[in-house]
């Protein structure tokens, strides 16, 4: 008698399993279509069949050539390179909206799927605050005096802990040697005044 109910559990069990595989693989399917110039991408949801909007990319072609279903990747370069392009397209305005861009590089993130394309956003995303950081640096030492050399100064170093390639960091250095000549001179001032 239990012999019945437990090959009947067995295959609850065993049908279970497929469709939670199923769904599984499902949910990491894309679905790419090619509308109004735009690029729509669906994504499988968690289930044996089904799928939903997951963005549109404006003015994207379609992958060619095109396939029914798409991996994880497949579409996840892909929207790692139009979000950089977009972040790169706003970096060549007149004038750069910083905060723009790195939400662009941030939204890029979740698609770096290799520890590569990681680095390569990061790096983005670092150079952008070391970009924002020398400019406040360069705002305070204009001011001239002590309390806003010393804040470029503070800028500068937050900036050098971002800094992995030399040129920029040879720029950096140079930076910082010449607002602590400036509070050099500032000193010798006030002392020879005093």
């Amino acid at each position: 008698m239990k012999k019945p109910e437990t090959l009947i559990a067995a295959g609850a069990a065993l049908l279970f399993i497929i469709l939670i595989g199923a769904s599984y693989s499902n949910m990491n399917s894309f679905y790419v279509t090619q509308q109004d110039g735009a690029l729509q991408i669906e994504r499988g949801c968690f289930s044996p069949t089904g799928s939903k909007h997951f963005i549109t990319l404006a003015n994207v072609a379609a992958p060619q050539p095109m396939k029914n279903v798409y991996s994880r990747k497949e579409i996840y370069p892909l929207l790692l390179a139009y979000y950089i392009d977009q972040a790169d397209a706003l970096l060549k305005a007149d004038m750069p909206d910083f905060g723009q861009i790195k939400a662009t590089l941030e939204a890029a993130l979740p698609f770096a799927n290799t520890r590569q394309n990681k680095k390569l956003v990061n790096d983005r995303l670092s150079a952008i605050d070391v970009m924002v950081l020398f400019y406040k640096a360069e705002i305070a030492a204009s001011k001239g005096d002590a309390d806003n050399l010393n804040a470029a100064l503070n800028y500068l170093n937050q900036a050098d802990r971002l800094i992995f390639d030399d040129p920029t960091l040879e720029v950096l250095n140079k930076k910082i040697n010449a607002i602590k000549n400036r509070l050099d001179l500032l000193e010798q001032a006030e002392n020879g005044s005093a």
